[in-house]
């Protein structure tokens, strides 16, 4: 009668879960691997999202006869604003939105900003994320007599796969 285990009884199982820890560990890995890789997709979609809401909100409690459109180049706007939404805990604040070097600013401040800016101008300033281009436009309905916009439409295109087109209409209506 056999009481234990033979050399090489010990040597085919050491062997088969030495295969076993390395499948377990090229599956860790991987896993690894494709979270961080998960991780960062979101982390840059969520940023997208952020963006997003602010430049909806901002546009959507925003004064309409406040809002001006500066059309710079093919792809960039320049928009001032006075909106109720902040982002730095200010009461009705002007907004502007640039497009430079293929980065979105938004500054925000409590007086209403000139073009050209002045030296002295303060406003904090947010750099929100690379697009590849930042357009707005107005749209007035055919009968309208007025120069108020009915609504706006605004364009992001942050690269192929990524680009929104909002058409908001503001809720305030007086300044």
């Amino acid at each position: 009668m056999k009481k234990g285990f033979t050399l090489i009884e010990l040597m085919i199982s050491i062997i088969i879960l030495s295969v076993i820890v390395i499948y377990l560990y090229k599956s860790y890995a991987e896993f690894n691997k494709d979270s961080k890789h998960l991780n960062s997709i979101y982390k840059k979609t969520d940023r997208f999202q952020k963006v997003k809401k602010v430049i909806y909100l901002d546009f959507l409690t925003a004064f309409p006869k406040s809002i001006s459109v500066i059309h710079l180049e093919k792809n960039s706007d320049l928009v001032f604003m006075q909106t109720k939404n902040s982002v730095h805990d200010r009461i009705n604040p002007y907004v502007t939105y640039i497009f430079k070097d293929g980065f979105l600013y938004r500054i925000e401040s409590f007086v209403k900003p000139t073009y050209p800016f002045d030296v002295d101008f303060y406003g904090d300033v947010d750099k929100l994320l690379r697009l590849q281009s930042f357009r707005v436009y107005k749209a007035l309905k055919k009968d309208s007599n007025t120069s108020n916009p009915d609504f706006f439409i605004i364009d992001l295109k942050q690269d192929a796969k990524n680009r929104v087109v909002y058409k908001i209409k503001a809720l305030l209506t007086t300044n």
